[in-house]
C-alpha cells in the first residue's frame, strides 16, 4: 500500500496516477487470486490486464466495451502477455442484458466510463445483477464527479458505500430486490 498513501485529488492527475498504480490500486479494491472481475468499459485494457494478472489462471476477467477496435487491441495485448483468463465481450449499450454474467462477479470496475453512458440507472441495475451478494463495485467517476457517482450508486438501495480513496469509490452490493431482479 506504499504508493496508495497519497491519492491525488485533481481529476486528470488521479487518472494518470490510477493507471500508473493499477495493480496496487486493484488489490486495494479487493481483487484477489481466483476471483471473477468485470471491467465494464475496459477500452484497451488499462485495468483489465493488471486485474487478469492478479486473479491468475484460477480467476477470470470479463472485458466489456462498445468499441470493437479497442477490444481487438486488448485481445492482442492479452495474447502478447500470455493472459488467457480474459473473456472479451462487445456490448451494444448499458441496456445489453448479459444474462450469462448474472451474479458471477466478485468485483466490477467502472473506471472513467460513466460520462459516456446514456442510461446510468440502467447500468447500475445491470451491474447489481452481475455482482455476487456483498461484492464490490469500484467507480472512478472521471468527468462525472464523486457526488454524482455517489448519487447514482446509492439510488434505489442497490449499493452501499464501502470506502472512498480520493476519487475512487468502492461500494458493496446490497441484497437483491424485486425492482432490479429483472434487469
Amino acid at each position: 500500500m506504499s504508493a496508495l498513501h497519497s491519492w491525488p485529488s485533481e481529476e486528470n492527475a488521479f487518472k494518470t496516477w490510477l493507471g500508473d498504480n493499477a495493480t496496487e490500486v486493484l488489490k486495494s479494491v479487493g481483487i484477489a487470486r481466483g476471483q471473477t472481475v468485470v471491467d465494464y468499459g475496459c477500452n484497451v485494457g488499462r485495468f483489465t490486464l493488471p486485474a487478469a494478472g492478479i486473479v491468475g489462471p484460477e480467476g477470470k476477467v470479463y472485458a466489456l466495451d462498445i468499441d470493437t477496435t479497442a477490444l481487438q487491441t486488448l485481445r492482442s495485448r492479452a495474447d502478447a502477455q500470455g493472459l488467457d483468463n480474459i473473456e472479451i465481450i462487445a456490448v451494444q449499450d448499458e441496456r445489453d442484458p448479459l444474462l450469462a454474467l448474472r451474479e458471477t462477479a466478485d468485483v466490477v470496475l467502472l473506471f472513467d466510463v460513466l460520462q459516456v453512458v446514456n442510461d446510468k440507472q440502467a447500468l447500475m441495475k445491470k451491474i447489481h445483477s452481475m455482482l455476487k451478494q456483498d461484492c464490490i463495485l469500484s467507480i472512478f467517476p472521471m468527468h462525472v464527479g464523486v457526488h454524482r457517482a455517489l448519487e447514482l450508486a446509492l439510488q434505489g438501495g442497490l449499493f452501499t458505500l464501502k470506502d472512498q480513496h480520493g476519487m475512487l469509490l468502492n461500494f458493496k452490493r446490497c441484497s437483491s430486490n424485486t425492482a432490479v431482479s429483472k434487469v
